[in-house]
């Protein structure tokens, strides 16, 4: 059986601030985004088109969880829209609940258009378009628009 690939453009690290405190995330930028029209004043347009990308293993996500254990609390996945490999994320989602991660999705699609086996998968949605218009510099979400999602599983 062949495993699952998961088109990146990249991954880094960052902090977050919950009610229980600091955190440090491992951020993941899936590539590819089938979005027409593309969301004006994209944070990636460099990660609309797969061609240009690191191809990774679930294999490989699961080797760097682990490694990064217990200094990592959360994953966040963002992109170019996540949801173009949904099997690459659902994968991603079972290697990060099964290590304990709390699992942040950030998609431009609404919530009512997300497959509900994503949405179980999940502690954190942030649904919807960026739209530039509704921006507000440093707010979270980054466009009044958007809707975070804090999901019951």
């Amino acid at each position: 059986m062949t495993e699952t690939l998961i088109a990146v453009g990249s991954i880094g690290y960052g902090f977050g601030l919950e009610t229980e405190g600091r955190y440090i995330s491992m951020n993941v930028y899936f590539a590819g985004c089938s979005k027409e029209p593309k969301c004006e004043g994209c944070h990636n347009p460099g990660l609309w088109e797969v061609d240009k990308v690191i191809l990774m293993k679930v294999s490989e996500f699961r080797d760097m969880i682990e490694r990064d254990l217990p200094l990592i609390k959360a994953i966040v996945i963002m992109g170019g829209e996540p949801l173009d490999q949904p099997e690459g994320l659902l994968v991603l989602c079972d290697i990060a609940r099964d290590k304990g991660l709390c699992i942040y999705l950030y998609s431009g699609m609404e919530i009512q258009d997300i497959h509900p086996l994503i949405l179980d998968r999940v502690d954190v949605l942030v649904a919807g378009p960026y739209i530039q218009a509704l921006a507000e510099p440093g707010a979270w979400p980054a466009s009044t628009n958007q809707t975070v999602y804090r999901m019951s599983r």
